[in-house]
């Protein structure tokens, strides 16, 4: 039997042991065996190139560089600068403003835009002269040029006509004087129909300034004589109650206690001349106060008085120790309030005044006289302290006989 020597196998056996990547090598083990028992002889280790990137397209990475990123391994990535075209303008500089330019990456798309100086500038130069303040223009301190001519007019002033030292013309301003007006003229009078016109002039520069004076405001005709009355409301309240003065606008109403030299203040204004009467609260039972009404009408803005009743007295609660106020007033010799009398002739008044307690008495004389009396039209018949009507001439007038605290009779007196 014959006996066969060994020999090698001509293609080795590759096992693999890393393979090939983008910018790493791989490797293979290479078996080479016995080509007739298939005993292994030895081993060779193989190294393998890198396999190519696959690459994507470009992109911007950032200002100066654009980038591709391998599909394999997205760490691996190749950078480039950008590659700018020529650009294109998008404004033009002038002489007084910059310009700006847009350029675009050829490769990645992506946009830059430049601004672009002005282009040399020649001043358009207007030479301001020194001048006086006046009353509504600036004055200028000493001279200086501005460049404020030409479409691209820069608004810089300089010192020198050349234009060689800039400088800040708001220094050079003296501001203007202002009008020294005089005290105003009325050169025409407002009436109730038209509108007036009052004036004044500058003593300086003489220039005149005229404003309108509104029209007069129509006063309607005031008649009546003011009467008012207060009696006890409750404990610690007193009502104030008046008569009606045609043509008022209002009334106002003053109020104090009863003390020799304490004034009375006003204390409530009625607007209009629909209201006439006001209770005042929070008093002290059993304290006397005192009080008139004024009436009043507006001229032009201004409130002014035209009627004022006498002064009315009055308890709080109606009784203060053993005194009590008027309940009203009663006549005894005139019949249903009416009386007529010849020019020159006289009457004299019979008055009685009832009490609110019956057992107490009149408030006392030192704050007022018990009965008082008020002629409401002289020119036709007077009345004295003590009641007696005198007759003056032909009319009608109205008597009024009143108690302290106001509550009242009317006598309608006719003279012929």
């Amino acid at each position: 039997m014959e006996v066969k020597g060994h020999s090698r196998s001509e293609e080795p056996e590759e096992i693999p042991v890393r393979s090939a990547e983008c910018e790493r090598n791989g490797y293979v083990y290479l078996f080479y065996r016995r080509s007739n028992c298939g005993e292994s002889l030895h081993r060779q280790l193989k190294s393998i190139l890198p396999i190519d990137h696959e690459w994507g397209d470009w992109e911007f990475f950032d200002e100066n560089q654009h980038q591709k990123v391998c599909s394999r391994d997205p760490l691996h990535t190749h950078k480039e600068n950008h590659s700018w075209n020529e650009g294109e303008v998008i404004k033009e500089a002038t002489a007084g403003s910059e310009g700006s330019c847009k350029y675009q990456c050829t490769v990645c798309g992506m946009t830059r835009t430049e601004i672009t100086p002005p282009t040399e500038h020649n001043h358009g130069l207007t030479h301001v002269v020194a001048r006086d303040a006046t009353c509504t223009e600036d004055g200028v301190s000493r001279e200086y040029w501005i460049c404020d001519q030409g479409e691209y007019a820069c608004g810089i002033a300089f010192s020198d006509a050349d234009a060689t030292i800039e400088i800040n013309p708001e220094e050079y301003v003296i501001p203007a004087l202002g009008h020294d007006w005089g005290d105003w003229k009325v050169t025409k009078e407002a009436t109730e129909k038209t509108a007036g016109l009052k004036t004044r002039e500058c003593g300086r520069c003489h220039a005149t300034l005229t404003e309108k004076l509104e029209k007069k405001t129509a006063t309607a005709k005031v008649s009546g004589k003011q009467t008012a009355k207060m009696t006890a409301k409750g404990k610690k309240s007193l009502t104030i109650s008046w008569n009606k003065i045609q043509g008022a606008d209002g009334y106002d109403i003053f109020f104090a206690k009863c003390k020799k030299k304490t004034a009375c203040k006003k204390i409530k204004t009625i607007k209009g001349n629909k209201t006439f009467k006001w209770t005042k609260p929070g008093l002290k039972k059993g304290t006397s106060y005192k009080a008139y009404v004024k009436a009043y009408v507006m001229k032009n803005g201004k409130k002014s008085y035209v009627n004022t009743s006498p002064m009315i007295h009055a308890y709080a609660g109606n009784i203060k120790g053993k005194y009590t106020n008027a309940r009203s007033v009663i006549l005894k010799n005139v019949k249903k309030g009416k009386l007529s009398l010849k020019k020159g002739k006289t009457f004299k008044i019979k008055a009685k005044v009832t009490k609110v307690k019956k057992n107490k008495k009149l408030m006392p004389g030192k704050h007022v006289k018990t009965v008082r009396y008020m002629t409401s039209n002289k020119n036709v018949a007077t009345v004295s302290k003590s009641g007696k009507i005198t007759a003056k001439g032909n009319g009608t007038c109205t008597i009024t006989v009143y108690a302290h605290n106001g509550v009242s009779k009317s006598i309608n007196v006719t003279v012929k």
